[in-house]
C-alpha cells in the first residue's frame, strides 16, 4: 500500500501520542489502509476498528456500518436523525480525539460524511483530512 507522506513525516506529530483515532476507510481486514497508516506513524495513536477472529465490539457499530456503506456503494451517506446522535455518541464513548480520512477511492465521500457529521471542515495535511474532536463532543 502506498503511504501518504503525512504518516511517515513529522506532520503526524499533530496527533497527540496515544490519542484514539478513527480512520476512514474503517480499519479492518478488507480495508487494511488504516493498519498501514498506524504502522507508518510508528503506532503514535490507537485506532478504532481492527482485525480479530471473534465477536466484533458493538461500541462503534453505527459508525462502522455507515463507513462500510460508503465503501461498498461508492455513494454519499449522511447520518441523520437518530443515526447522527448514535454516531456522535459512539465517537465520544470510544474516546476518539481525531478522525483521519486518508487517500482512498472514496476519500471525498468520507470527508463529506465527517464534515457533515462533525459540522466542521477538516484540516488537510499531505493528502489526509483531519478533524480534531474536543472531549465533550
Amino acid at each position: 500500500l502506498a503511504q501518504p507522506k503525512f504518516f511517515a513525516s513529522g506532520d503526524v506529530n499533530v496527533i497527540p501520542s496515544g490519542a484514539v483515532a478513527l480512520t476512514a476507510p474503517w480499519a479492518e481486514g478488507p480495508q487494511p489502509a488504516g493498519f498501514a497508516w498506524q504502522f507508518a506513524a510508528n503506532f503514535r495513536y490507537r485506532q478504532v476498528g481492527g482485525y480479530i477472529i471473534g465477536a466484533e465490539s458493538t461500541g462503534s457499530a453505527k459508525l462502522h456500518a455507515l463507513l462500510d456503506e460508503i465503501a461498498t456503494t461508492g455513494k454519499p451517506v449522511a447520518a441523520g436523525g437518530a443515526d447522527r446522535q448514535i454516531a456522535l455518541d459512539e465517537l465520544r464513548q470510544s474516546r476518539v480525539s481525531v478522525v483521519l480520512a486518508g487517500p482512498s477511492p472514496d476519500q471525498e465521500l468520507y470527508s463529506a460524511f465527517f464534515t457533515d457529521l462533525l459540522a466542521s471542515a477538516p484540516q488537510v495535511k499531505d493528502g489526509v483530512d483531519l478533524w480534531f474532536l474536543s472531549p465533550s463532543r
